[in-house]
C-alpha cells in the first residue's frame, strides 16, 4: 500500500457544454493496487477504464468524474483495496488552477 495525493480539479467539458469537477489521485514512490474513490456512497468510476478499482503505478495518477448534483461538504475517500489511505470533505480537497 502506497501514499497519495488527492487534489480537486474543475475542467470545462466542451463537447458537452458542461463544467465538471475531477478528483486526481496521484501516487508516490510506491503503487497503489485496487485503488478506489468514494463520494458520499458512491463509488466513481476511473475515467479511460470506466471501472471503479486501478492500479496506480510509482508516480502515476488516475482521475474520476464527480458526479453532477455533489454537495461540497461530502465525504471524498480513497482506498486502496479495503484500506482506507485519504478521507477529507471536498471542500477540504486542495484545488489544482489548470488555467493561472
Amino acid at each position: 500500500m502506497g501514499s497519495v495525493t488527492v487534489k480537486r480539479i474543475l475542467t470545462n467539458d466542451v463537447a458537452n457544454n458542461k463544467i465538471n469537477w475531477k478528483v486526481l489521485v496521484t501516487a508516490s514512490e510506491k503503487p497503489v493496487q485496487g485503488c478506489t474513490v468514494r463520494i458520499g456512497k458512491s463509488t466513481l468510476l476511473w475515467e479511460g477504464t470506466k471501472k471503479k478499482e486501478l492500479d496506480i503505478g510509482p508516480g502515476g495518477a488516475g482521475q474520476v468524474v464527480i458526479p453532477d448534483g455533489m454537495s461540497p461538504g461530502m465525504r471524498v475517500t480513497v482506498k486502496s483495496g479495503p484500506f482506507k489511505i485519504f478521507q477529507s470533505s471536498f471542500r477540504n480537497v486542495t484545488e489544482v488552477c489548470v488555467n493561472c
